[in-house]
């Protein structure tokens, strides 16, 4: 599963993508179009449109229930129908209506409305149209000459990388926990404790998961990149010419190499993706991964050293959980102005820090803030492990109390 892991994110990820892409088969759709709307227009992206010889609305509705299985719908388009004024518009359908067929004819009767109204008000729909320009916008360091990286990729970047942390802590997290209180709900705990001290035992368990998740972490790094070079070679010797030479050629083609247009995007795409620091990007990953889980997992050790069942763990597991789920509800804020106020300090406050930093890191903030947060997150490992430890020598000989707040603070200050 380690190895297929990588191959089942992306699977998850076109399959549906692909199935929706795949051909459901062409509607056919009867007009009666009285206001000579569409102007005959027979298809409308896979949709068939029929109009019969009787442009009437009854006829057509008895020939429709009589030829149900012919046609998907009977479309009715009013006499009176303007862009400023579109009631009146009906599609009648025996069986449901896709979506998207719906939002097809919408678009394509707007569009017919806007050009009527357009031509009414004296100007040209086709100079407008043509007139349309689109924008992008590249930002550049001040001083550096090297392209800087695009947002957009910046940021799915971010969120993958927080998310992953987030799910990882959670999963091996709780995996950390589930041993320690099945060990001491069998009693297994006191035999080992006999050869080894306590403290010995819950680093090493933390520490045993953490090379566990740290190996598959690896294994998906290093399947990952390969399948980039792949997909990245591919569309490299696919499409083995410039931008303006694709796109002298989509403009002659009158805008019918549209799979040529979709390569170049891809490669596109890839080409921005080389511009991210993926050097920085991959350390600083692999530290918030395992710090992170190193004081999350540390965490949920002392949680079921406490308890005794699955049930008493909702106390103590609340003040874990906000932490990440309010990192979580804040990474958009993040990705807007990742170096605004809300991320540096979320940043740096070290139960959040492995989260919103990893946001950060695409955008490539300055690195001192980087070194500040790791550091604060390193001692914080070192504390936590310390009161960890104190809290789990005595929880995990507690049985058949469920222990408050204030009982697992007195245990801090207990002698060995």
């Amino acid at each position: 599963m380690s190895l297929l892991a990588p191959f089942l994110v992306i699977a998850l990820m076109v399959v549906p993508a692909w199935l929706t892409s795949l051909d459901t088969g062409q509607k056919i759709i009867q007009v009666v179009d009285e206001g000579h709307l569409l102007d005959r227009l027979t298809e409308i992206d896979n949709v068939k449109l029929v109009y019969p010889i009787q442009n009437n609305i009854q006829e057509a509705k008895e020939n429709l229930k009589e030829q149900s299985k012919e046609f998907d719908g009977l479309l009715l388009i009013p006499k009176n129908i303007t862009a400023d004024n579109t009631d009146g518009i009906l599609l009648f359908a025996d069986k449901n209506i896709p979506i998207q067929l719906e939002k097809k004819i919408e678009r394509q009767i707007a569009k017919n409305l806007e050009e009527r109204k357009l031509v009414k008000l004296g100007m040209n729909p086709i100079l407008i149209k043509e007139a349309k320009t689109k924008v992008k916008l590249t930002v550049t360091p001040l001083y550096a000459q090297e392209k800087r990286t695009d947002s957009t990729v910046a940021s799915v970047v971010a969120y993958l990388s927080a998310v992953m942390i987030y799910f990882f802590i959670f999963l091996y997290g709780a995996q950390v926990m589930r041993g320690v209180m099945e060990e001491k709900t069998n009693r297994i705990v006191e035999v080992i404790i006999s050869s080894v001290k306590p403290f010995q035992l819950m680093l090493g368990k933390i520490i045993g998961v953490a090379c566990v998740a740290f190996t598959q972490f690896l294994i998906w790094i290093v399947l990952g990149i390969v399948l980039f070079f792949v997909v990245s070679s591919v569309f490299s010797l696919e499409n083995n010419m410039t931008p303006e030479e694709a796109q002298a050629i989509i403009t002659q083609s009158g805008g019918m190499a549209a799979d040529l247009e979709t390569d170049m995007a891809v490669q596109n795409i890839l080409e921005t993706v080389q511009t991210l620091n993926f050097p920085l990007i991959i350390g600083a990953f692999g530290f918030y991964f395992i710090m992170g889980y190193l004081v999350y997992g540390a965490l949920y050790g002392a949680v079921g050293s406490i308890v005794d069942n699955q049930t008493d763990t909702q106390q103590f597991m609340l003040p874990l959980t906000i932490p990440l789920i309010t990192a979580i509800g804040i990474i958009g804020l993040v990705v807007n102005d990742p170096d605004g106020t809300v991320a540096f300090w979320a940043s740096m406050f070290p139960l959040t820090s492995p989260i919103i930093m990893m946001v950060r890191i695409p955008f490539e903030p300055p690195l001192w803030e980087v070194f500040l947060s790791m550091t604060i997150l390193f001692l914080t490992f070192l504390g936590t492990t310390w009161i960890v430890g104190r809290i789990y020598r005595i929880g995990i000989l507690m049985y058949g109390k469920k222990p408050t707040y204030r009982e697992v603070s007195k245990w801090l200050f207990y002698k060995a």
